[in-house]
């Protein structure tokens, strides 16, 4: 009887413990940090704002645009909970005016991206990398905007002397590029290539 008792005394705190322990899980990812970076080619005029979310776990994203009067992408991200930090502005307010976040009562959270203008579905993307825990970079949601503007007038001249070549191979670290059939990654061949035109 005393046996049954215990065991049974045991299994409630087993139990408690493991519903502590599900409701710590159901408690949501958190977004830990948010940076933005620019890059402009000066031949075509094409620039690219890019915005990275940093969160503490994996998490799913939707997306949907809204048109005029006021151009936005919506991006939500599930069950993630946004604690109250500084947003650094937009690093090109003629691609990207502005971000904000808004924290639904559902336990979403709804990032709101601004345009200048009208944006087309293939001047956005929306994409995540999963946490990369040798190069320690978390869970991130990527957001990239693309504009094309006049590129300005270059002055060419032949030769190297005075010029600079940087061979890039792209992608690296958590990002793995395209998987070919075989599972050969990018940016395994573009290092391999770069290397060798270095």
């Amino acid at each position: 009887m005393r046996f049954r008792y215990w065991a049974a005394m045991l299994l409630m705190v087993w139990l408690s413990f493991l519903t502590a322990t599900v409701s710590a899980a159901d408690a949501g990812v958190q977004i830990s940090g948010v940076r933005w970076s620019r890059a402009a080619d000066a031949v075509t005029g094409l620039i690219k704002v890019r915005l990275i979310l940093e969160t503490s776990g994996p998490v799913e994203v939707e997306q949907f645009v809204t048109a005029m009067p006021n151009w936005r992408l919506v991006v939500t991200l599930k069950g993630v909970a946004a604690d109250n930090f500084k947003i650094p502005p937009s690093p090109d307010a003629s691609v990207v005016t502005k971000m904000s976040m808004v924290k639904s009562p559902k336990d979403f959270t709804h990032v709101v991206v601004d345009f200048p203008g009208a944006i087309t579905q293939d001047q956005y993307k929306v994409s995540t990398l999963p946490a990369d825990t040798k190069n320690k970079t978390p869970f991130q949601v990527v957001i990239e905007v693309q504009k094309t503007v006049k590129p300005g007038d270059l002055k060419f001249f032949p030769g190297l002397r005075g010029k600079v070549v940087a061979v890039d191979p792209g992608h690296g670290g958590s990002d793995p590029g395209a998987i070919g059939a075989q599972g050969s990654r990018e940016k395994q061949l573009n290092l391999d290539l770069a290397l060798q035109v270095k």
